[in-house]
């Protein structure tokens, strides 16, 4: 079944009661100030993320879950200090849902026009070894896929499919006006470098089928910097 909502849909929608299907970013058990239990929730699909709480009369309603999962809410939109926020009456687990829906995506970037001008900027290099570095990389489907399609990180900036390779390209756009500026700078020694600069990244962040982002455990003990430099060296 088609997804009924999306979260921007419900922006201006308080006292809606209806039904939908999110992916949880995170649960929590917490007690109020009364001493009764309720679970805090967080969840998200590919136009953004919302609060929800599922209060103790409603609990048994509820599925257990995690982080991750994608999940049917049946819910009531409320007024929590000037925000949306859903009062979940009834949570259960989805087995089969369309992941388009729920990995974070921006209304302002176009993926073919990106992975385009990606194909000039690597045809630009014309270094012999430098280019034989580059083609080693991007011939690789596996990784082409990788780079092309992966956010640039968990929620500071790009944080959405393809933002990764926006945000490589806008810095290439700075280097431009840096090598009008100084002409005997190297052009494709910086276009390869920055190219390079946050590969790691593919490697450092996970996105999961429900379009959750997290670190992998090579991306908390190494980080994006040295997993880039390990990539390079062989």
């Amino acid at each position: 079944m088609a997804k009924r909502y999306f979260v921007t849909d419900l922006n201006n929608s308080v006292g809606l009661v209806d039904e939908t299907d999110f992916a949880v970013v995170k649960s929590d058990r917490k007690v109020t100030r009364n001493d009764q239990p309720y679970q805090d929730i967080v969840l998200r699909d590919k136009s953004g993320e919302v609060g929800a709480k599922i209060w103790s009369d409603n609990l048994e309603y509820m599925e257990d879950h995690k982080a991750g999962d994608v999940v049917h809410v049946e819910f009531e939109v409320r007024d929590y200090k000037g925000n949306i926020e859903l009062t979940v009456r009834k949570l259960s687990k989805l087995a089969e849902y369309d992941c388009d829906d729920f990995i974070p995506v921006s209304e302002n970037v176009d993926g073919e026009k990106l992975k385009s001008e990606l194909a000039k900027r690597i045809d630009s290099v014309r270094d012999l070894h430098l280019r034989q570095l580059l083609d080693a990389f991007f011939d690789d489907a596996g990784f082409y896929e990788s780079f092309t399609n992966s956010p640039a990180g968990m929620y500071v900036h790009h944080d959405y499919r393809h933002g990764l390779l926006q945000h490589t390209l806008e810095m290439l756009t700075i280097t431009d006006s840096l090598c009008l500026i100084y002409p005997d700078m190297d052009r494709d020694l910086i276009t390869v470098g920055v190219l390079f600069h946050d590969v790691g990244k593919i490697r450092e962040l996970k996105v999961n089928p429900a379009g959750v982002t997290d670190y992998t455990r090579e991306g908390q003990m190494v980080g994006h910097i040295g997993i880039g430099l390990l990539m390079l060296e062989k």
